[in-house]
Protein backbone atom coordinates (compact mmCIF):
# COMPACT_ATOMS: atom_id res chain seq x y z
CA UNK A 1 0.00 0.00 0.00
CA UNK A 2 1.19 3.59 -1.03
CA UNK A 3 2.35 5.92 2.18
CA UNK A 4 1.74 9.53 0.32
CA UNK A 5 3.43 10.79 3.13
CA UNK A 6 6.73 9.20 2.43
CA UNK A 7 9.67 11.00 0.58
CA UNK A 8 12.86 10.39 -0.87
CA UNK A 9 15.91 10.79 1.03
CA UNK A 10 18.11 13.41 0.61
CA UNK A 11 21.94 13.53 0.67
CA UNK A 12 24.22 16.62 0.50
CA UNK A 13 28.07 16.02 0.43
CA UNK A 14 30.61 19.05 0.61
CA UNK A 15 34.39 18.40 0.25
CA UNK A 16 37.67 20.12 -0.04
CA UNK A 17 40.73 18.23 -0.76
CA UNK A 18 44.60 18.89 -1.46
CA UNK A 19 47.33 16.79 -2.89
CA UNK A 20 50.64 17.57 -2.00
CA UNK A 21 54.53 16.75 -2.72
CA UNK A 22 57.38 17.97 -1.39
CA UNK A 23 61.27 17.54 -1.86
CA UNK A 24 61.55 15.92 -4.60
CA UNK A 25 58.28 13.52 -4.00
CA UNK A 26 59.98 12.03 -0.70
CA UNK A 27 57.08 13.35 1.21
CA UNK A 28 53.60 13.16 -0.83
CA UNK A 29 50.04 12.72 0.26
CA UNK A 30 46.63 14.19 -0.04
CA UNK A 31 43.80 15.98 2.79
CA UNK A 32 40.24 15.83 3.11
CA UNK A 33 37.46 17.59 4.55
CA UNK A 34 33.80 16.66 4.02
CA UNK A 35 30.40 16.88 5.36
CA UNK A 36 27.60 14.78 4.90
CA UNK A 37 24.04 15.26 5.64
CA UNK A 38 21.37 13.11 5.33
CA UNK A 39 17.99 14.36 5.27
CA UNK A 40 14.21 12.31 5.98
CA UNK A 41 15.81 9.09 6.91
CA UNK A 42 14.10 5.86 6.67
CA UNK A 43 13.32 4.23 9.80
CA UNK A 44 10.73 1.87 11.20
CA UNK A 45 8.00 3.55 13.14
CA UNK A 46 5.32 2.50 15.29
CA UNK A 47 2.34 1.40 13.50
CA UNK A 48 -1.62 0.64 14.41
CA UNK A 49 -1.25 -3.03 12.16
CA UNK A 50 -4.93 -3.66 13.64
CA UNK A 51 -6.11 -0.48 10.99
CA UNK A 52 -4.54 -2.59 8.53
CA UNK A 53 -1.64 -4.81 7.43
CA UNK A 54 0.28 -7.60 9.48
CA UNK A 55 3.14 -5.53 10.96
CA UNK A 56 3.02 -2.95 14.08
CA UNK A 57 6.47 -1.04 12.13
CA UNK A 58 5.97 0.55 8.67
CA UNK A 59 8.88 2.75 7.11
CA UNK A 60 8.94 6.33 7.80
CA UNK A 61 10.61 9.43 7.24
CA UNK A 62 11.95 9.87 10.63
CA UNK A 63 15.87 11.42 10.96
CA UNK A 64 18.40 13.63 10.19
CA UNK A 65 22.21 13.33 10.44
CA UNK A 66 25.16 14.94 9.96
CA UNK A 67 28.76 13.40 9.77
CA UNK A 68 31.97 15.37 9.38
CA UNK A 69 35.82 14.11 9.17
CA UNK A 70 39.35 14.33 7.99
CA UNK A 71 40.60 11.88 5.50
CA UNK A 72 44.79 12.25 5.96
CA UNK A 73 46.84 9.77 3.53
CA UNK A 74 50.83 10.20 4.02
CA UNK A 75 53.90 8.96 2.58
CA UNK A 76 57.19 9.63 3.10
CA UNK A 77 60.42 7.99 2.07
CA UNK A 78 62.67 7.71 4.93
CA UNK A 79 65.83 6.35 3.78
CA UNK A 80 66.73 6.19 0.09
CA UNK A 81 70.42 5.31 -0.24
CA UNK A 82 71.44 1.20 0.22
CA UNK A 83 68.69 0.65 3.05
CA UNK A 84 65.48 2.03 1.81
CA UNK A 85 62.43 2.88 4.14
CA UNK A 86 59.00 3.87 3.39
CA UNK A 87 56.06 4.64 5.05
CA UNK A 88 52.13 5.13 4.45
CA UNK A 89 49.73 6.77 6.99
CA UNK A 90 46.48 6.47 6.58
CA UNK A 91 44.59 9.03 9.43
CA UNK A 92 40.63 9.25 9.55
CA UNK A 93 38.70 11.21 11.97
CA UNK A 94 34.77 11.15 11.57
CA UNK A 95 32.41 12.12 14.03
CA UNK A 96 28.54 12.09 13.33
CA UNK A 97 25.43 13.09 15.24
CA UNK A 98 21.57 13.11 15.01
CA UNK A 99 20.20 16.84 13.81
CA UNK A 100 17.02 15.97 14.15
CA UNK A 101 14.10 12.98 15.09
CA UNK A 102 10.97 13.72 13.84
CA UNK A 103 8.76 11.14 16.65
CA UNK A 104 9.17 11.07 20.07
CA UNK A 105 11.97 8.47 21.56
CA UNK A 106 10.54 7.53 25.08
CA UNK A 107 13.57 6.00 26.12
CA UNK A 108 16.28 8.72 25.59
CA UNK A 109 19.66 8.49 26.56
CA UNK A 110 18.97 5.43 28.68
CA UNK A 111 18.91 3.51 25.15
CA UNK A 112 22.59 4.21 25.37
CA UNK A 113 23.27 1.65 28.22
CA UNK A 114 23.59 -1.05 25.80
CA UNK A 115 26.91 -1.90 23.95
CA UNK A 116 26.51 1.23 21.73
CA UNK A 117 25.99 -1.58 18.06
CA UNK A 118 22.55 -0.26 17.75
CA UNK A 119 21.72 3.36 16.16
CA UNK A 120 19.79 5.35 18.67
CA UNK A 121 18.80 8.70 17.35
CA UNK A 122 19.00 11.38 19.70
CA UNK A 123 19.25 15.24 19.07
CA UNK A 124 22.82 16.30 19.18
CA UNK A 125 24.40 12.57 20.13
CA UNK A 126 26.58 10.31 18.29
CA UNK A 127 24.24 7.80 16.43
CA UNK A 128 26.48 5.29 18.28
CA UNK A 129 27.06 5.92 21.65
CA UNK A 130 27.52 4.88 25.38
CA UNK A 131 26.14 5.76 28.76
CA UNK A 132 26.06 4.15 31.95
CA UNK A 133 24.55 4.31 35.64
CA UNK A 134 26.54 6.96 37.76
CA UNK A 135 28.13 4.68 40.77
CA UNK A 136 28.76 5.35 44.01
CA UNK A 137 30.74 2.14 45.07
CA UNK A 138 29.36 -0.90 47.14
CA UNK A 139 28.13 -0.20 50.70
CA UNK A 140 29.36 -2.94 54.04
CA UNK A 141 27.45 -5.21 52.27
CA UNK A 142 27.96 -5.65 48.76
CA UNK A 143 25.18 -4.27 47.48
CA UNK A 144 26.31 -1.54 44.66
CA UNK A 145 24.97 1.58 44.93
CA UNK A 146 23.93 4.52 42.49
CA UNK A 147 22.48 8.06 42.39
CA UNK A 148 18.71 8.97 42.85
CA UNK A 149 18.01 12.23 43.31
CA UNK A 150 21.32 13.47 43.83
CA UNK A 151 22.22 11.29 46.59
CA UNK A 152 23.93 7.54 47.05
CA UNK A 153 21.02 4.97 46.64
CA UNK A 154 19.91 1.23 46.09
CA UNK A 155 16.88 1.94 44.89
CA UNK A 156 17.52 0.53 41.75
CA UNK A 157 13.68 0.36 40.28
CA UNK A 158 13.89 3.70 41.25
CA UNK A 159 17.16 4.50 39.63
CA UNK A 160 15.92 3.20 36.24
CA UNK A 161 12.53 5.03 36.27
CA UNK A 162 15.09 8.26 36.85
CA UNK A 163 17.46 7.27 33.96
CA UNK A 164 14.88 6.70 31.86
CA UNK A 165 12.71 10.08 32.36
CA UNK A 166 15.16 12.51 33.13
CA UNK A 167 18.27 10.52 31.34
CA UNK A 168 21.65 12.78 32.24
CA UNK A 169 19.36 15.27 34.09
CA UNK A 170 18.45 13.44 36.84
CA UNK A 171 22.32 12.43 37.82
CA UNK A 172 21.22 8.43 37.81
CA UNK A 173 23.02 8.01 34.28
CA UNK A 174 26.38 9.28 32.84
CA UNK A 175 26.91 9.55 28.92
CA UNK A 176 30.07 8.63 28.25
CA UNK A 177 31.03 9.24 24.21
CA UNK A 178 31.01 7.10 20.86
CA UNK A 179 31.29 3.55 20.65
CA UNK A 180 32.36 3.64 17.80
CA UNK A 181 35.89 4.69 17.12
CA UNK A 182 36.03 8.67 15.55
CA UNK A 183 39.68 8.42 15.18
CA UNK A 184 41.15 5.67 12.86
CA UNK A 185 43.77 4.45 10.74
CA UNK A 186 46.82 2.69 9.79
CA UNK A 187 50.64 2.91 9.54
CA UNK A 188 52.63 0.53 7.39
CA UNK A 189 56.49 0.93 7.33
CA UNK A 190 58.65 -1.81 4.64
CA UNK A 191 62.34 -2.10 4.47
CA UNK A 192 64.51 -3.33 1.86
CA UNK A 193 68.36 -4.23 1.43
CA UNK A 194 69.67 -5.72 -1.40
CA UNK A 195 67.36 -8.86 -1.85
CA UNK A 196 65.29 -8.74 1.45
CA UNK A 197 62.52 -7.14 1.98
CA UNK A 198 60.11 -6.61 5.42
CA UNK A 199 57.34 -4.83 5.99
CA UNK A 200 54.92 -4.57 8.39
CA UNK A 201 51.47 -2.92 9.42
CA UNK A 202 49.96 -1.16 12.46
CA UNK A 203 46.26 -0.15 12.54
CA UNK A 204 45.11 2.16 15.29
CA UNK A 205 41.48 3.10 17.00
CA UNK A 206 40.49 5.80 19.23
CA UNK A 207 38.40 8.21 20.84
CA UNK A 208 35.91 5.73 21.46
CA UNK A 209 34.30 3.49 24.55
CA UNK A 210 33.36 0.10 25.14
CA UNK A 211 31.09 -2.01 28.09
CA UNK A 212 33.18 -4.50 29.07
CA UNK A 213 30.97 -8.07 29.65
CA UNK A 214 30.59 -8.57 33.04
CA UNK A 215 29.05 -11.31 35.39
CA UNK A 216 24.97 -11.54 36.26
CA UNK A 217 24.31 -13.67 38.72
CA UNK A 218 21.00 -14.82 36.74
CA UNK A 219 23.27 -15.97 34.20
CA UNK A 220 25.56 -17.77 36.94
CA UNK A 221 23.04 -19.71 38.31
CA UNK A 222 20.89 -20.56 35.25
CA UNK A 223 23.38 -21.15 32.47
CA UNK A 224 26.90 -21.27 34.33
CA UNK A 225 28.08 -17.83 32.77
CA UNK A 226 30.96 -16.11 34.33
CA UNK A 227 33.29 -13.53 33.70
CA UNK A 228 36.66 -12.93 35.69
CA UNK A 229 35.07 -10.34 38.16
CA UNK A 230 33.37 -12.80 39.33
CA UNK A 231 36.92 -13.77 41.42
CA UNK A 232 37.06 -10.04 42.57
CA UNK A 233 33.59 -10.08 44.61
CA UNK A 234 32.69 -8.67 47.46
CA UNK A 235 33.27 -11.22 49.59
CA UNK A 236 33.94 -9.82 53.38
CA UNK A 237 33.54 -6.45 55.12
CA UNK A 238 36.02 -3.99 54.31
CA UNK A 239 36.01 -5.39 50.71
CA UNK A 240 33.72 -2.36 49.70
CA UNK A 241 36.57 -0.10 49.89
CA UNK A 242 39.02 -1.83 46.90
CA UNK A 243 36.49 -4.18 44.99
CA UNK A 244 33.41 -3.44 42.66
CA UNK A 245 31.70 -6.90 41.85
CA UNK A 246 28.37 -6.80 44.58
CA UNK A 247 28.35 -9.57 47.16
CA UNK A 248 26.44 -13.16 46.18
CA UNK A 249 23.05 -12.72 46.27
CA UNK A 250 20.14 -15.26 46.30
CA UNK A 251 17.08 -14.80 45.65
CA UNK A 252 17.95 -13.06 42.65
CA UNK A 253 17.34 -9.04 42.45
CA UNK A 254 17.07 -8.84 38.80
CA UNK A 255 17.27 -4.43 38.90
CA UNK A 256 20.53 -4.80 41.12
CA UNK A 257 22.06 -7.52 38.68
CA UNK A 258 21.34 -4.79 35.85
CA UNK A 259 22.75 -2.14 37.40
CA UNK A 260 26.05 -3.67 37.92
CA UNK A 261 26.38 -4.50 34.43
CA UNK A 262 25.02 -1.40 33.06
CA UNK A 263 26.88 0.81 35.46
CA UNK A 264 30.32 3.21 34.85
CA UNK A 265 32.49 0.57 36.66
CA UNK A 266 32.58 -1.75 33.06
CA UNK A 267 32.63 1.03 30.47
CA UNK A 268 36.20 1.32 29.53
CA UNK A 269 37.89 3.32 26.78
CA UNK A 270 38.78 0.95 23.76
CA UNK A 271 41.98 3.00 22.03
CA UNK A 272 44.00 0.65 21.09
CA UNK A 273 47.17 -0.26 18.42
CA UNK A 274 46.98 -3.74 17.08
CA UNK A 275 49.72 -5.25 14.92
CA UNK A 276 48.10 -6.47 11.18
CA UNK A 277 50.40 -8.14 9.70
CA UNK A 278 54.28 -8.86 8.92
CA UNK A 279 55.85 -10.48 5.91
CA UNK A 280 59.64 -10.97 4.66
CA UNK A 281 60.58 -11.84 0.95
CA UNK A 282 63.64 -12.65 -0.60
CA UNK A 283 63.87 -11.74 -4.18
CA UNK A 284 66.79 -12.97 -6.59
CA UNK A 285 66.69 -12.34 -10.39
CA UNK A 286 68.64 -15.19 -12.36
CA UNK A 287 68.93 -15.51 -16.22
CA UNK A 288 68.56 -18.51 -18.32
CA UNK A 289 69.18 -19.17 -22.09
CA UNK A 290 66.96 -16.98 -23.63
CA UNK A 291 64.69 -15.94 -20.83
CA UNK A 292 65.24 -13.68 -17.35
CA UNK A 293 63.31 -15.36 -14.30
CA UNK A 294 62.72 -13.59 -10.87
CA UNK A 295 62.53 -15.95 -7.77
CA UNK A 296 60.54 -14.77 -4.82
CA UNK A 297 60.49 -16.98 -1.34
CA UNK A 298 58.10 -15.22 1.64
CA UNK A 299 56.98 -15.44 4.75
CA UNK A 300 53.76 -14.06 6.08
CA UNK A 301 51.60 -13.55 9.55
CA UNK A 302 48.82 -11.87 10.10
CA UNK A 303 46.14 -11.09 12.62
CA UNK A 304 48.91 -10.29 15.12
CA UNK A 305 46.80 -9.20 18.31
CA UNK A 306 47.34 -5.97 20.32
CA UNK A 307 50.25 -3.90 20.61
CA UNK A 308 48.84 -1.57 23.33
CA UNK A 309 45.35 -0.70 24.01
CA UNK A 310 44.49 2.19 27.07
CA UNK A 311 42.33 -0.09 29.26
CA UNK A 312 44.13 -0.91 32.17
CA UNK A 313 42.56 -4.55 32.40
CA UNK A 314 44.57 -5.05 29.33
CA UNK A 315 41.20 -6.08 27.79
CA UNK A 316 41.34 -6.16 24.08
CA UNK A 317 37.88 -4.00 23.34
CA UNK A 318 37.07 -5.72 19.70
CA UNK A 319 37.31 -9.67 20.80
CA UNK A 320 36.72 -8.79 25.18
CA UNK A 321 36.54 -12.35 26.68
CA UNK A 322 35.88 -13.99 23.07
CA UNK A 323 38.37 -16.54 21.15
CA UNK A 324 40.59 -13.98 19.02
CA UNK A 325 40.65 -14.66 15.74
CA UNK A 326 43.14 -17.13 14.30
CA UNK A 327 46.77 -16.03 13.33
CA UNK A 328 47.77 -17.15 10.05
CA UNK A 329 51.06 -17.86 8.94
CA UNK A 330 51.89 -18.39 5.39
CA UNK A 331 55.01 -19.97 3.87
CA UNK A 332 55.36 -19.62 -0.27
CA UNK A 333 57.38 -18.85 -3.33
CA UNK A 334 56.87 -17.53 -6.51
CA UNK A 335 58.46 -17.46 -9.88
CA UNK A 336 58.17 -15.17 -12.90
CA UNK A 337 59.49 -16.09 -15.93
Amino acid sequence: MNDPSLRWEKVSTFNLGMDFSVFKNRIAGSIDFYIKTGKDLYGLTEFDYTTWGKSNTVTKNVASMRGKGWDFNLTTKNIDKQIKWNSHLLLNLNKNKTIAYYRKLNTGVFSFLGDGNAITPITGMPLNAIAAFAWMGLDDQGNPQGILNGKGSKDYTGINNSSLNDGTAGGSIVFYGSAKPQVFGSLSNSFEWKDWSLSFNVSFKADYYFRKPATSYYNLFNKGVAYPDFELRWQNSGDEAYKVMPALQYPLESFRDAFYQQSEVNVLKADHLRLEYVNLAWTKDFNVPKRKMKLKVYANASNLGLIWTSNKKHIDPEFPYQIKPPKPLSLGFQLNY
